[in-house]
């Protein structure tokens, strides 16, 4: 503070500081306290002398002291929540790595202390990220026992896909009566990302434009119930097949672009889109069986 009681704020123009001074106060007021907030303020060296107009914006603040105000700003930001968000996605993906790697197996339990000393970070950004990766399907956390890859078995597959069935053709039903042109839109920009997928054969982005595009459908019927309920019940599905297939998927890639060009036609031209996705659900249940549990599955 001044001799005032007045704060004064390094400014780094010319290495001269500069001070914050109301330009309005009451005599009877004690030097440095209760004084109005909003009172009208002014900027000057401790020399006594103005800072340069061209120096101060539009609020009449110093653009140098700004600039020193960002930069501690954007220290407090890295050392901070931010910077954790961006080690906790680092960390799923060195988990999802090494699930999709074989390094972590289905059913594997994941000890969050040494997983967190082994990538020498917190066990909060371990905790974090699993909880992300969870959301994805690729791990399931169980109370009172731990986290554990995502594992399932030919009748957790037929299960899931029967419910599956169901709510995703009442769901397909629901978007049929609310969808819009900008709906229809990002379904077939959905399409259009399989098809550049196949092509690259870049398998992860595939399955993550197949998933995109069942979510929209989901949002798209307007029941966050029912969306939640899809939620949990296929993106595990979509996860394991992913680990369980790690390359590329034979005959289900363009039969699976095929299938979902024909939803979008349906939802766009007014025909029966439950039917048409119950047709898919119902071939592509079978050939995922097959293709995740063998000659296991032929025998249902």
């Amino acid at each position: 503070m001044d001799s005032t009681g007045v704060p004064v704020v390094k400014a780094e123009t010319e290495g001269q500081p500069a001070t914050r001074e109301g330009s309005h106060r009451l005599d009877s007021d004690p030097p440095g306290r209760n004084r109005n907030p909003d009172a009208p303020v002014s900027w000057r060296y401790a020399s006594g002398n103005p800072l340069p107009s061209g120096w101060r914006d539009q609020k009449g603040l110093p653009v140098r002291l700004l600039s020193s105000m960002y930069n501690a700003s954007m220290k407090r930001i890295h050392d901070g929540p931010l910077a954790r968000v961006g080690l906790k996605d680092r960390v799923a993906d060195l988990i999802k790595d090494a699930i999709l790697a074989g390094k972590l197996g289905p059913g594997d339990r994941i000890v969050e202390l040494a997983l967190a000393n082994q990538l020498r970070v917190g066990t909060t950004a371990v905790r974090e990220a699993l909880f992300d990766l969870e959301s994805q399907g690729f791990v399931n956390r169980v109370a009172n026992r731990g986290t554990f890859v995502t594992k399932l078995s030919l009748q957790d597959v037929e299960e899931i896909l029967q419910v599956r069935s169901e709510l995703e053709g009442l769901a397909v039903e629901l978007a049929q009566e609310r969808r819009t042109e900008e709906d229809l839109a990002l379904l077939e920009e959905c399409t259009s990302e399989m098809v550049t997928a196949t092509q690259d054969e870049d398998w992860p982005r595939f399955y993550r434009n197949d998933l995109e595009f069942h979510r929209n459908i989901w949002r798209i019927a307007g029941n966050r119930y029912l969306a939640k309920s899809l939620d949990v019940l296929v993106v595990p599905l979509f996860a394991f097949f992913i680990m369980k297939i790690q390359g590329d998927p034979g005959e289900l890639k363009w039969v699976g672009v095929e299938k979902h060009v024909d939803i979008v036609r349906a939802l766009r031209d007014g025909h029966d889109a439950r039917k048409c996705i119950e047709a898919s659900l119902g071939y592509f249940g079978h050939l995922e069986g097959r293709i995740l549990f063998g000659a296991s599955a032929d025998k249902q």
